[in-house]
């Protein structure tokens, strides 16, 4: 009988790497590489770039805004409302703009547009009223253009806008007067109560004075010409908010002043005109 001895095992030694044995620079420089991250790293930095140097680039920022259909609101106004002028165009957005516009109670509605590389334009829709002018007994229809339409019969005292002519001329329809007189009597029949605190009680035109306005406490303010609006009305404001006590306030020069009585030469009277001293022959 034959006897086999059990073969010794023998174990596999494991492959072991050598310690300190790394891949080279290149090599791993190349793996890398190869995982496109410092391509990505490099298209980011060069949009971040060109992004900040388009921010900066004086061809993109807003120099003007152009309005249309500003007649209340004054050009600058507006502009200011914006926030546009010095801003990078990149910055502005046009409904943003537009709700601030909205938010003056003399507008109901407004369309913004901006245009590559720096333009901004504002299209404006104001509160519009009916206007007369009151040439002695009769009150003319009259439009913006300061043309006279007609004679309205039956004058609708609520919502309309009525000038009273104080220049003891007799004007007829088809005749026309400075538009510029009409814009200024609506700016301050709109303004003057909203930012100034004033009520008016009446609103009236000549030739020496411009438009002059009668409170309902009784004071005379003479508003002049349409130079300046802005301006008369914050000194208004002004005068109210610092609670003045004042009659009379001129602002038609570079140096206004008020006083607390009313000069002769500039009390307002009802002027008749020459249709009021002619007797109708029936």
């Amino acid at each position: 009988m034959t006897t086999q001895r059990p073969r010794p095992t023998r174990t596999t030694p494991s492959p072991r790497r050598p310690e300190g044995v790394r891949p080279g620079f290149r090599l791993r420089a190349l793996a890398y590489l190869s995982t496109g991250r410092p391509l990505s790293i490099l298209l980011l930095i060069a949009v971040i770039g060109y992004t900040y140097v388009l921010w900066q680039d004086p061809a993109y920022i807003v120099n003007t805004v152009t309005v249309t259909g500003a007649a209340t609101l004054s050009g600058d106004r507006v502009r200011q409302l914006t926030g546009a002028v010095g801003a990078p165009i990149w910055s502005l957005d046009a409904p943003t703009m537009r709700n601030a516009i909205l938010k003056s109670p003399y507008v109901v509605s407004a369309d913004v547009t901006l245009r590559l590389p720096n333009l901004v334009s504002v299209s404006l829709n104001e509160l519009a009223s009916e206007i007369r002018w009151k040439n002695g007994p009769s009150f003319l229809i009259v439009n913006p253009e300061g043309q006279l339409l007609g004679i309205d019969p039956a004058v609708v005292i609520t919502g309309t806008l009525i000038i009273n002519d104080d220049s003891a001329v007799f004007l007829s329809p088809g005749d026309t007067i400075d538009p510029r007189i009409i814009t200024l009597a609506r700016i301050v029949s709109q303004r003057l109560p909203t930012e100034a605190g004033l009520s008016i009680a009446r609103i009236g035109w000549d030739e020496r004075r411009g438009i002059s306005i009668l409170t309902e406490v009784g004071q005379t303010i003479l508003m002049g010409t349409l130079d300046r609006t802005d301006e008369k009305i914050a000194l208004l404001a002004q005068l109210n908010a610092e609670n003045a006590n004042y009659a009379f306030a001129d602002l038609r020069s570079l140096t206004p002043y008020y006083r607390d009585d009313i000069p002769l030469t500039e009390t307002i009277t009802q002027t008749l005109v020459l249709s009021d001293t002619i007797d109708v022959v029936p």
